[in-house]
């Protein structure tokens, strides 16, 4: 062999060298490769268990131990029969895609939604029912001419409609402030907010609250967050220190939505700097930003 390599030079020999060692070097991982995959396609017989072990769980899409379970469809809850794997979600879609998008409304409704309309007299007429089944209001404002005895009644019927149609709840809204500006007379809060205190609000608020929770109204028009700068809105403000404004304003907002009312702070911004009536006419507010950020403490808060 080495006289041949010889008779060759040692530049070609050098080649055929080389090329007989990547040769081998070829061979031995083709061989190594084959026994690492010998396992796998030959199933070795496995030793008997005694009665208690526990069954091998093999990690497969078909059998897993504990599977991620995928959120339930809205209104419903987690069983069995929703309980999916997240990996077979793709290839086995829940109702829950579909679901959400039967419930996206249309334009109308969408639309809808947004208006709060008013009514006359003291029970919502047939084409207001009809047009809160079809979704095209989204909530009511309750004043002084819809309340009576039959309140409660007249509330639950647009309810009903709102449900017939399949839409969310109305918002039922009144303004309900203390004092002299109360749609509903016998209800509270009796005392004005001008008189009322940071401490005793709260219970104000949530006296408030519950009063109109029973009769079905969800928000209060309330309560006036404005400070008082010799306003028209008189005791309507909590006051003229904003310190004491935001204080109250927000504990009395506390108690209507610990009743489980929405709360409103009106009538920003800077109504409380203004001379005239605003429902009787256009107003314009000349105070500066840094004036005006003063008196939004409440907001702020």
């Amino acid at each position: 062999m080495g006289s041949e390599l010889r008779r060759l030079g040692w530049l070609p020999a050098l080649l055929i060298v080389g090329a007989g060692v990547i040769a081998a070097f070829t061979s031995l991982q083709a061989l190594g490769g084959d026994s690492a995959a010998a396992p796998q396609q030959v199933a070795a017989p496995l030793p008997a268990k005694p009665a208690h072990a526990p069954t091998p769980v093999v990690a497969t899409e078909s059998a897993r131990p504990h599977p991620q379970v995928v959120e339930p469809p809205a209104g419903g809850s987690a069983s069995a029969d929703n309980q999916l794997p997240v990996e077979a979600t793709p290839a086995q879609p829940t109702a829950a895609p579909a679901r959400r998008r039967a419930s996206t409304p249309s334009l109308r409704k969408a639309v809808g939604r947004k208006i709060m309309t008013a009514f006359n007299g003291t029970a919502p007429s047939p084409a207001l029912l009809a047009r809160v089944r079809r979704g095209e209001v989204g909530g009511i404002i309750l004043f002084g001419g819809n309340v009576s005895a039959n309140l409660g009644s007249a509330i639950a019927a647009l309810q009903r409609a709102a449900r017939a149609g399949g839409n969310p709840p109305l918002l039922i809204a009144t303004d309900q402030e203390g004092g002299e500006v109360r749609r509903i007379p016998n209800a509270p809060p009796a005392t004005a907010p001008a008189s009322m205190t940071s401490t005793n609000a709260a219970a104000q608020g949530s006296g408030t609250g519950n009063a109109l929770a029973r009769l079905g109204i969800n928000v209060d028009l309330a309560p006036v967050a404005d400070v008082n700068h010799g306003s028209f809105l008189g005791d309507r403000s909590f006051g003229s220190s904003p310190a004491k404004v935001g204080a109250a304003a927000c504990r009395f907002a506390s108690g209507l939505e610990g009743a489980g009312v929405h709360a409103t702070l009106k009538h920003f911004p800077g109504l409380g700097r203004t001379t005239r009536n605003t429902d009787l006419g256009a107003v314009s507010v000349g105070a500066s930003g840094q004036a005006l950020g003063v008196d939004l403490a409440a907001y702020a808060q």
